[in-house]
């Protein structure tokens, strides 16, 4: 139970507390403004649809072939049997992202005594709460929907420590499961809620331990392209996922799933993304061309949004400036805006590693019943937690994103990837 002294009048209740959350920690606050603009740069350049979603998704009508029966002919000769006209309707399904919270009982106590220690407190780990909603809603902005934060890279037979492929999705104190597949394919997990002891970003290697922090080692058996995913995200997960629909998943060929928005890819084959599969070479003005070229040709579109990781604009700057040819006792180093034609080159910790994007906004949206906001359907956004000196609650998000048009947006894969 709460003590008297925090039950008491003022900043100290429950109900005034409620109100301070509204006020300054959901959706339309200066925090979460400073919070979604920084910690999730890509998630806010995504324009949100006046378009909101049901239980039943959005539904949006495309025209996915017509009536090519018409042309040039004699001035006697009979028309073609005419053509029927393949309206099609992509359904935008939504995911739900829920993030508990808890006052700490240390809160609680400061309360008691000094309520402008209470405020410090309870503004730094309501901030903190907020930035880890929001990086990883970026995260599943450039996802597949299945969850998967990296691969295991290599074969471990009883250790705590491995390698993975893509180490920025990482933090300490994440629980984790491990699948040797997604479940679609077959897949089994066979590494269950470990949680992450410490993260080494040079070597790309994650340590298991027994608790949040700290702990002793959890040694686990895993095999080289094992996929390792948050705890639960695999577990009755339904046929599109439990995360975003991101950008991986927006722009793919098939290789992922072949339906998306609900619709097949096999009986409807102009309902890919574009991509262009570089073999493992480092990246070249030849692949930027082709790539724009793959979107102008196949999807009629001219994307304006170019973004990838550190390692691809690195890569790009380190070539181009081999090209260059300055001016004696001129020589500049370093880079403010980096662009590719009149795209500005977007960089974001959260991007998959050797790829570059390119994605017309035209046809990209995020379908929302509102911003990520405080869990208030019974009108408290704060509880006190039965049998605990704390309070809680929770941010709730429900949306997706989605297109209308996959072949407007274009991928460079299998890019060599410079060392971090």
């Amino acid at each position: 139970m709460i003590s008297a002294g925090f039950m008491a009048g003022g900043i100290d209740s429950t109900s005034s507390l409620s109100a301070a959350f509204k006020q300054s920690y959901d959706d339309g606050s200066d925090v979460f403004k400073n919070q979604q603009n920084l910690k999730a740069a890509t998630w806010a350049k995504i324009e949100s649809s006046p378009i909101k979603p049901t239980p039943q998704g959005v539904q949006i009508a495309i025209a996915m072939t017509g009536n090519e029966s018409g042309g040039a002919m004699n001035e006697l000769e009979s028309f073609n049997a005419t053509e029927s006209f393949n309206p099609q309707r992509p359904v935008i399904l939504p995911k739900q992202i829920g993030w508990p919270f808890m006052i700490s009982n240390a809160a609680i106590e400061m309360s008691e005594s000094n309520k402008q220690a209470f405020g410090s407190m309870l503004d730094t780990e309501m901030q903190d709460t907020l930035s880890r909603v929001m990086s990883d809603i970026n995260r599943q902005t450039f996802g597949t929907g299945f969850g998967t934060m990296a691969s295991v890279v290599g074969n471990f037979v009883a250790v705590a420590t491995i390698t993975v492929s893509f180490i920025n999705a990482f933090r300490r104190s994440q629980q984790l499961d491990i699948w040797d597949a997604l479940p679609g394919a077959g897949g089994v997990k066979v590494v269950s809620g470990v949680y992450v002891k410490s993260v080494n970003p040079v070597t790309s290697q994650i340590t298991f331990g027994n608790q949040p922090l700290n702990g002793v080692d959890v040694p686990v058996t895993v095999n080289d392209g094992y996929i390792i995913v948050k705890v639960g995200i695999l577990d009755a997960a339904p046929a599109d996922g439990k995360e975003l629909s991101g950008l991986q998943l927006i722009c793919d060929n098939g290789s992922i799933t072949s339906t998306f928005e609900g619709l097949s890819s096999t009986t409807n084959p102009e309902w890919l993304g574009n991509i262009v599969d570089a073999g493992g070479v480092p990246i070249t003005n030849d692949f930027m061309q082709q790539a724009q070229n793959r979107a102008f040709t196949i999807g009629g579109s001219v994307p304006k949004f170019l973004i990838s990781n550190v390692g691809q604009r690195r890569q790009f700057i380190n070539q181009e400036y081999q090209k260059t040819r300055y001016e004696p006792q001129h020589i500049p180093a370093g880079t403010t805006v980096l662009k590719y034609g009149d795209m500005e080159w977007l960089v974001d910790k959260d991007y998959p590693l050797g790829e570059i994007g390119m994605y017309d906004m035209a046809y990209l949206r995020k379908y929302q019943t509102r911003d990520v906001h405080l869990l208030d359907s019974d009108g408290k956004t704060l509880q006190r937690l039965q049998g605990k000196a704390a309070i809680g609650g929770t941010y709730i998000f429900h949306g997706n994103m989605g297109t209308w048009k996959r072949n407007a947006h274009v991928r460079i894969i299998d890019l060599d990837e410079p060392t971090f």
